[in-house]
C-alpha cells in the first residue's frame, strides 16, 4: 500500500458529499500514480470515505474535541456515510500523462443510539475515532452506538467490496 500525500482539503461549497468524497479519492489516486511515474501498476484504488449527518461533512476528527462535537452531532441520529471511489489506469492517449480516472461512490445510511456523555468521553479516550470519518470506526467498540445498517457494512469501514469488484471488472475489461 503507497499512501496518497494529497492534504485532503477540496473546496465542498456547491458539491454533495459523496462527489465530495469520489473528487478527493481521484485527487489522493492521482497523487500516488504521479509518485509511481515512469513504472505506473496495471491499476491503483484509491478511496475517501466521509460522514454526512444534518447536511454537514465530517471526515476525521481534529482532536477530542472536534470528536466529541461529531459524536454528539450522531448520537440518535441518522447519517449517511459515502465512500468515494477511484480507479486509475494507464491508458495511452487518455487524461493526464495518459492515466483514465474512473470514479463511483456507495452510499450507506447508519442510525446510531443515544449516547451518553460517558460513552462518548469513553470512547475518545481509546483514541479510535482519530483517522475515521465521523470519529468512530464500526468495526470496533463504536459499533455498540450502531442501532441500524441499511447498505454495504463494508461501505462504512471505508471499501465498498462488491461495487470496487465490479467496477474493476469493468475498467479491467473483465466481465460482470
Amino acid at each position: 500500500m503507497i499512501v496518497s500525500n494529497f492534504s485532503e482539503d477540496l473546496p465542498k461549497q456547491g458539491l454533495t458529499a459523496a462527489t465530495y468524497a469520489e473528487r478527493t479519492a481521484k485527487e489522493k489516486a492521482l497523487d500516488v500514480a504521479r509518485s509511481l511515474a515512469p513504472k505506473l501498476a496495471d491499476l491503483i484504488i484509491g478511496a475517501d470515505t466521509v460522514v454526512e449527518c444534518e447536511g454537514h461533512i465530517l471526515e476525521k476528527p481534529e482532536n477530542d474535541d472536534d470528536a466529541r462535537r461529531m459524536l454528539n452531532m450522531l448520537s440518535g441520529k441518522e447519517h449517511l456515510v459515502h465512500t468515494g471511489v477511484a480507479l486509475v489506469v494507464p491508458r495511452h492517449g487518455t487524461g493526464e500523462s495518459g492515466l483514465q480516472a474512473v470514479t463511483f461512490s456507495e452510499t450507506t445510511q447508519v442510525v446510531f443510539g443515544n449516547l451518553s456523555l460517558e460513552q462518548i468521553d469513553a470512547y475518545i479516550a481509546t483514541k479510535e475515532p482519530f483517522g475515521k470519518a465521523g470519529a468512530y470506526g464500526i468495526q470496533g467498540p463504536a459499533a455498540a452506538f450502531v442501532k441500524r445498517v441499511e447498505g454495504c457494512y463494508f461501505n462504512v469501514v471505508g471499501l465498498p467490496l462488491y461495487s470496487l469488484t465490479m467496477q474493476i471488472r469493468t475498467v479491467m475489461g473483465g466481465n460482470e
